[in-house]
């Protein structure tokens, strides 16, 4: 079968000007490939976003579309693919999949993906999608395929649950030599020309609010530090990098397979600069590991800290206080490795005073701050929780990006909450010691990214407005698309 693997055309948040390809679609691409025609379509990396994703679509009349739904802010353009689909090529089968659907399935297709999505993939998509493929391809029927939410004539039905893959290692590497690197949609950080790879599925805690716990039932499970010196020995040598961002939930969640990985990072003679994301409790753990992953390359470890306050905490569900996240950044830092630290703001507990206790334990131990709003998320007991009190004022999923307020606090509006967001936001970032660190700081990636936060901050203060490289709305599109036409005589990109 032909099957296209599409992510739609995305905004990147100005703050951050992150974007990677979806490593979901590269694994997806790299198990289906053998069997399938298969072309994975980044389309935030398209030089014309919508329009070269329509004519893709036009060429290769695909008999299979399956569109990535990864992020609860990113459902709106899912659904607008969706909806270009089912118009330019009317008889592929539409198939959604990712966290979110696989979280609030039913709703989205009996919802505003009703008409346009044919199957949702339930949780990990390799043998799902493959199995469904091979159902489509043969003529069999696919209501007794594991892990797929069905829409028949306006009807959805959930089939038995897929059980995870054990063994990662049985998984072919994914298909880094489909990213188009050269695109300057991957260029727009401060540590440019990186690659990010997923050597793990999931983490083995269950904090309330992390849709990724819940997509993943609370469980770990990694490749083999063997694997992962192939994942970045190909990846880097395809894209030409040597800098690497582990996007795992919980990189080190296994001591094992960290002293492996460090053993097998130095036979292997491989040189690169790397980061992951890390838990408090795995770093005092791992204290006389950091030392070593720094001589190995590792130059930023970041840790979600989430809050300073125990009544927030316990709202959270993590196991943490301030004592052992304040020694966890300081082990980070005495090894010279930047200590990145993600917070949020806006739990019901929450008010000015504990934001500003929770800020001013950031601002005196760690190097950079990811702050963000707290987001209620659908299929997280969080979102349960806050559903059933009545909290959750604003339904517009486009919204649920950590940017804007969902819901006001016990104390505070939503409009309240996101001052104060802005307000500490600003404090932190135009700090002297930035400045001066901007400058003289001895870790060239610290220097890069405190160069890259003050431009951006000045750009702030002078309200010069960012604008996405190739990025066309969709309701720019579409209306120029009805009013006028447009040339598919082109070829796509």
């Amino acid at each position: 079968m032909k099957v296209l693997l599409v992510d739609p055309p995305h905004v990147i948040l100005p703050p951050l000007k992150l974007w990677a390809a979806s490593p979901g679609l590269l694994a997806l691409a790299a198990y289906l490939r053998n069997e399938h025609e298969v072309r994975f379509v980044d389309a935030t990396a398209l030089p014309r976003t919508w329009f070269d994703l329509e004519q893709i679509i036009r060429v290769e009349k695909p008999d299979a579309v399956a569109i990535t739904a990864n992020i609860t802010s990113l459902v709106p353009e899912a659904l607008q693919a969706a909806r270009l689909v089912r118009q330019v090529a009317p008889d592929a089968k539409i198939i959604g999949g990712g966290s979110h659907l696989s979280l609030d399935a039913e709703r989205i297709l009996q919802g505003p993906g009703l008409g346009l999505f044919d199957y949702a993939v339930v949780g990990e998509g390799e043998q799902t999608l493959a199995e469904l493929l091979h159902a489509r391809e043969h003529h069999q029927p696919t209501d007794a395929i594991a892990g797929l939410v069905l829409s028949e004539n306006g009807h959805v039905r959930r089939t038995a649950p897929r059980p995870q893959i054990e063994d990662l290692d049985t998984l072919p590497i994914p298909a880094f030599d489909l990213v188009p690197f050269t695109s300057p949609v991957y260029k727009l950080t401060s540590v440019r020309d990186h690659i990010h790879i997923n050597t793990s599925r999931g983490c083995g805690d269950n904090c309330a609010f992390c849709s990724e716990a819940a997509f993943w039932q609370s469980r770990w499970r990694g490749v083999s530090a063997s694997r992962i010196i192939e994942y970045v020995g190909t990846a880097c040598e395809l894209h030409d990098t040597r800098v690497v961002d582990f996007a795992d939930d919980s990189f080190n969640w296994s001591r094992e397979r960290t002293e492996a990985f460090c053993d097998e990072l130095e036979h292997s003679h491989l040189k690169i600069d790397f980061w992951f994301e890390a838990r408090v409790d795995h770093i005092l753990r791992d204290a006389d590991l950091l030392a070593r992953l720094r001589r190995l390359g590792c130059f930023q470890i970041m840790l979600g800290i989430e809050s300073a306050v125990p009544c927030v905490l316990d709202s959270y569900q993590k196991r943490f206080n301030l004592r052992r996240s304040e020694e966890a950044i300081r082990l980070i830092r005495d090894q010279g490795i930047m200590a990145m630290t993600n917070i949020m703001f806006g739990d019901w507990n929450d008010n000015s005073e504990t934001m500003e206790t929770t800020y001013q334990m950031i601002r005196r131990a760690s190097d950079f701050l990811i702050l963000t709003i707290t987001t209620p998320f659908p299929g997280t007991p969080y979102y349960q929780r806050m559903e059933e009190a009545g909290r959750i004022e604003d339904r517009d999923l486009a919204h649920y990006d950590f940017l804007h307020a969902i819901m006001p606090t016990a104390r505070l509006s939503r409009s309240e909450v996101e001052r104060l967001y802005y307000q500490f936001l600003k404090r932190f970032y135009t700090q002297p010691r930035i400045l001066w660190e901007c400058l003289t700081a001895r870790n060239p990636y610290k220097r890069k990214f405190f160069q890259f936060i003050l431009r951006h901050v000045g750009n702030e203060i002078l309200r010069r407005r960012w604008k996405q490289p190739y990025y066309v709305p969709f309701e720019q599109f579409w209306t120029t698309r009805e009013r006028e036409g447009w040339d598919l005589k082109e070829s796509p990109t």
